[in-house]
């Protein structure tokens, strides 16, 4: 499936819960199992999750996904249409 792509929502995960403390990792907040990328793989944005353009890639062991760009929340739909529900 590689190259298939999918706007999907990812949420901040801190390494502690008051406001401030540094970013561990980001989770994919639609995906069936837990998916997560690692900080350095996500463009800066503001607040805790945002929307995103992702692509499937295949990384050095398993695949994984590629954050193409930041979307608007109403884009979200759109992964829908051309690859069913997750």
């Amino acid at each position: 499936m590689k190259g298939r792509k999918r706007v999907a929502l990812l949420r901040r995960v801190r390494m502690m819960e008051k406001d401030g403390s540094g970013t561990l990792h980001f989770q994919i907040m639609d995906a069936r199992r837990p998916e997560f990328l690692p900080r350095e793989a996500v463009p800066d944005f503001d607040g805790e999750e945002a929307w995103f353009m992702l692509e499937r890639v295949r990384g050095p062991v398993w695949m994984t996904w590629k954050v193409l760009r930041q979307v608007e929340s109403s884009d979200a739909g759109w992964s829908e249409v051309l690859y069913g529900p997750r």
